[in-house]
């Protein structure tokens, strides 16, 4: 089972560009920023990804382009209309001054000559859009039309907490990783090597901080005995 599944990792409102490329070619679900490593246990160099996987990446922007040409996705980007070298052919333009907030992308400003994946861009004869977007259940339903929020009569399974941080989510994790309960309150030590291992972002936790988050998944009592088995008490 995917680990976005095991982890209950939250699937963001937004999707972007790349991330929508990823998903049609890879089948990699988008993740909010800072779960990549987490989810797919790497980090995504894209310049080398975009080389090396071109076939895929080609057939997964034509697939994206159909979509959009025929209003079945639609996306939102910031406008930049201002230049830098207005001499330049349209499609290879820099553009400045973007405005602040997004706007809907016309169907008739797609194209693949005009589709920048690295900078999630898209270039047309008038302008630029900048952080291209996908709302992300409309991008699921644009390839699958049978595509449903996740829910069975009327509850939503393995629903994401409101409000959950890449700290309380690795630590959910690792719960899951060693079986710890109430019965199974496994050595400090071995959650801390796991722990320093993780990165959040490109960054892996410093020792302080994986000692703590080793210390709370861990029962109180548990502290006292290493990896004891922490039987409530009945007295």
């Amino acid at each position: 089972m995917p680990k976005i599944k095991i982890y209950n990792v939250p699937t963001p409102e937004w999707s972007g560009l790349l991330q929508a490329i990823f998903w049609i070619a890879f089948d990699e679900t988008p993740v909010e920023p800072g779960y990549e490593f987490l989810v797919h246990g790497y980090e995504i160099d894209v310049k080398e990804r975009l080389t090396l996987e071109e076939g895929k990446i080609t057939e997964a922007k034509r697939a994206l382009l159909f979509v959009l040409k025929q209003e079945k996705l639609i996306a939102h980007g910031r406008i930049g209309k201002k230049p830098d070298h207005p001499q330049y052919s349209w499609y290879c333009r820099k553009y400045r001054d973007h405005e602040m907030g997004f706007s809907r992308i016309a169907p008739k400003c797609w194209s693949a000559r005009g589709l920048h994946l690295k900078q999630e861009a898209l270039k047309f004869e008038g302008g630029e859009y900048a952080e291209v977007r996908f709302k992300t259940v409309e991008l699921f339903r644009a390839f699958d039309e049978n595509y449903e929020a996740p829910a069975a009569n009327g509850v939503v399974q393995n629903a994401a907490p409101t409000y959950e941080t890449p700290y309380m989510m690795l630590m959910r994790m690792a719960i899951q990783e060693f079986g710890i309960s109430n019965d199974n309150q496994v050595k400090k030590e071995m959650l801390l090597n796991w722990l320093m291992q993780q990165k959040i972002g490109d960054r892996h936790l410093t020792r302080n901080i994986a000692d703590s988050m080793a210390t709370l998944v861990r029962m109180p009592e548990s502290q006292r005995g290493g990896n004891k088995k922490w039987i409530k008490a009945t007295k």
